[in-house]
Parts: structure tokens; sequence; C-alpha cells
């Protein structure tokens, strides 16, 4: 179903005004105690990320309480009318952290899976650009007037200016005689990278700008900037697609080739491209046939829980709630607002979902096994709530779930998975050892149910 025209500008007036989200950034930019976190993927992120995303999200739900977002730090609500907003609050974060200007906020707005809004802006630099389907695409600079955002005329690659992020990208995904080959054909090669250089190439400012590592809350913006300036967004398959994993934005001349007025570099340039669109095609290709099978392989096997039916959100909140007490109490009133949706069974907090990582190991004492207090083996570790489990519909080996009973008062206890249970008692139950995960300092806890997990 088509969204009503009314929809969209309404919208799309979103755009134009004064973002608070930019205040609350510039509060934090070359801010001497600014603390910068490692996330699991190795990329920085900063309470400004965070702030200035569950900012936007607030504005969101109040102003179009059906509309869905996807963000980099906050994770993903659906969306109940087809609208689904795309958010990257501070796209550049090492630039934002190394107090240079060239970072922005990026949000996209799909309809029905397709792009129709796009707004990249740049807080200290005071500059913005941005896009709606049907309306053309709009720069404005400081305090000037917005002027049409139009990429440049340049036929001739080797007029070009080719911008990158960084060299280890392509060096990450195989393809750095791909960036040689890009770097060889066009006058000038500068790393004004992240979401400036997309900026640039919609602005004319430069012609091509290619990221070969790419998240959908980066490109969101700029499908539909780059058509309405009159260029290209799109994957190294040749689709304006943000869910690929890198993207290309470029005008329109040297996206057809440059037919009238081809050199040796510019031969050099869509080889390059064309290397990158059929090298990807290539490993797609091949790897599209060992995936049927590998799928096929992987439905059948029995995870030890039931995957659908699941909606999944990220709540950071190490650096807000230091103390365990606050921390639980936030925990609580998230789970008090999600249980009270419409259509939500059950809701709950795990430290890790399923399959998600390898990491939080803790080390362990076995009360009637191990007796060389010297040496502590090692296993994943996980804490949820106490129906999180229940929720998955894991299945119950030995034993009985947690019940809600469970108090820090109360006597510890903990559950264990058929692996654990199977090694230590393989022909008798688990149920009733005790086991201590706590260093040092021994608190044994009893072992209440064992799992298929």
């Amino acid at each position: 179903m088509p969204h009503r025209s009314e929809d969209l500008i309404e919208r799309g007036a979103q755009i134009e005004r004064p973002l608070q989200e930019a205040e609350l950034i510039l509060g934090y930019y070359q801010s001497k105690g600014l603390r910068v976190e490692t996330k699991k993927d190795h990329s920085p992120v900063t309470v400004a990320d965070r702030e200035a995303e569950a900012l936007i999200r607030t504005n969101i739900v109040r102003e179009f309480p059906g509309d869905g977002a996807m963000g980099e730090e906050l994770g993903t609500f659906p969306s109940s009318n087809g609208f689904n907003w795309i958010l990257d609050p501070v796209d550049g974060t090492k630039s934002f952290i190394h107090g240079v200007p060239l970072f922005g906020t990026l949000i996209g707005l799909e309809y029905e899976k397709r792009l129709v809004i796009g707004v990249c802006r740049f807080p200290v630099l005071n500059e913005v650009v941005y896009a709606q389907e049907g309306e053309g695409a709009w720069w404005q600079s400081g305090n000037g007037h917005e002027q049409p955002a139009r990429v440049s005329k340049v036929i001739r690659p080797s007029d070009a200016l080719f911008c990158i992020t960084t060299i280890s990208g392509f060096e990450r995904i195989g393809r750095y005689e791909t960036f040689e080959k890009l770097r060889k054909s066009v006058k000038l090669t500068r790393g004004w990278g992240d979401c400036y250089g997309h900026a640039l190439v919609a602005t004319g400012r430069a012609d091509i700008m290619v990221d070969p590592l790419m998240n959908p809350w980066d490109a969101a913006p700029f499908v539909p900037i780059m058509q309405e300036a009159g260029g290209h967004f799109l994957d190294w398959s040749g689709r304006p697609t943000i869910y690929s994993g890198n993207g290309v934005s470029v005008n329109d001349a040297l996206k057809q080739g440059g037919r009238s007025g081809a050199d040796t570099r510019g031969r050099r340039t869509r080889d390059a491209l064309v290397v990158l669109e059929v090298g990807v095609a290539l490993v797609l290709l091949t790897g599209a046939g060992l995936m049927i099978e590998t799928m096929a392989k992987l439905r059948a096997i029995d995870l030890g829980f039931r995957p659908d039916h699941l909606l999944t959100l990220r709540t950071p909140q190490g650096s807000l709630y230091d103390e365990p007490v606050k921390a639980l109490q936030f925990q609580q009133r998230v789970l008090d607002r999600v249980r009270a949706l419409p259509g939500v069974e059950a809701a709950a907090y795990a430290s890790t979902l399923p399959f998600q990582s390898i990491g939080n190991s803790q080390g362990y004492r076995l009360e009637d096994v191990d007796k060389d207090l010297n040496f502590s083996p090692d296993a994943l570790y996980r804490a949820g709530s106490w129906n999180y489990l229940q929720m998955l519909r894991v299945k119950l080996r030995e034993g009985r779930f947690f019940d809600g009973s469970e108090t820090p008062t109360s006597q510890p206890v903990i559950i264990i998975n058929e692996t654990f249970a199977r090694h230590y008692w393989p022909n008798r139950p688990a149920v009733g050892h005790r086991i201590s995960i706590d260093g040092a300092q021994v608190k044994w806890r009893t072992i209440i149910g064992s799992i298929r997990l």
C-alpha cells in the first residue's frame, strides 16, 4: 500500500527543524572528560552516541508512534505502519573523539523497504545535506540560504577527486589492489571519509566516494540524497541498497563510464569498478551454492531453544549505572514498560544471547570434585532474568527452572547446561551439587537444574 503524500510531507518537515541532538553532541565535543568505550566489533562509542540516539528515538515515538527505528547503538524496534527510521547519531566517532569536525548525524527513513528521506548533518560545521523523494536534494552551510545539492559534472576519471575513509578497509576485504587501481586512475585521492566523503559527492565537491565496509545506518541517507542530487549510491554489484556491507557514491557521468572523452586513466577507473562488481558477484555466486547446502543442514540442528517470535534489543547502561542496585532498578523499569506493550507475551534481560559471543567466561570450583585450590577451570557464564530460559523455550533436562523466588538474600542457586552436567556427573544427577564462581571468595551455589543449550 503506497504511503499518503501528507505522511511523507509531515515526516520530511522534521528534517528542516533545528535538531536538539546537534546541541547535545556539541556539548561533548572536544571534552577532556569524555569517556570512550570499545564495542565488541572494536569500534569506539561514547555517551554522546547513546544519548543522541535516545533523544532522536524519543522524538520519533512522540511524533510518529507507529514508526519503527533501527540504530547503531540501541538496536531495533519494529514498525506497525511501514515507516522505519535508520539512525547513526555520530557517524565518524573516531573523528569525534579526536576533536576532528568531519563527523555527522545520519537519519534515513524507509517506507516499505524503500528509502524516501535522507539527512546528513554536521554539528560542528553547521552544515546539512538532505533529500526527500521527488522533492530534490538540498544543502545548507552555516547560516546561509539553502541551495540545491547537485553532483559534479566531471566526466573524465583523470579529473576526478576520489575519497576514502581508510586504506585498511580495502585490505581487510582483500581489495587493496582495487584501491590502487582507482587511486592511479584519478586526479586526486583524499581521506575525507565516513559520511563527509559521501556528502562531498552529493554537493559536487568530490566525484567518487568508496566505502568497502558499511552498516545500514552508515549508508541509509545517501540513497535518496544521491538520487535526488543526480548521482548514485550503489553497492559494489551496482544495486541501490544499504544492506550489502559496502557502498559507492558517484556522479552519473563516471557511473556511466565517461563515454564522452575516455582516456587511459578512465579505462583504468572503469576496470577497477568492474573488478569490484565482478569480484563481489563471483564470491556471492560461488558462496550461494554452498550456503544453500549449509542452510539446509543448519535448519535440521536442534539449537536447544526456539528463536522464532523473538525480538532483541540492546540497552547499554554500564557507564550510566555503575551500582548493581541501580542497574537492576533500571532493568526492571524497562521490562515493566516492554511487558505492557500490545502483543508482548514475555520480556527478560540477559547478559549475552545464545551463540552471540564467546566472551564472559568465568572460573569455577566444584565442591565435591575439585580439591586443588590453586587450579580453577573456566566456563562460559551468563546472567539473566528469572524467566529468561522459559521465554526462549529452552528444554529442561533435569531439575527445575528459576521461578522468581530467588533474591540476593536467599540461598544462591545456578543452572548448568547438559554438556557441563555430563562432563562431571555422566551417570548421576547434577542437581543438588554445589559450584562456586566467585574466585578467591568461595560462595557455593546449589545446582537446581540442567538444560539442553
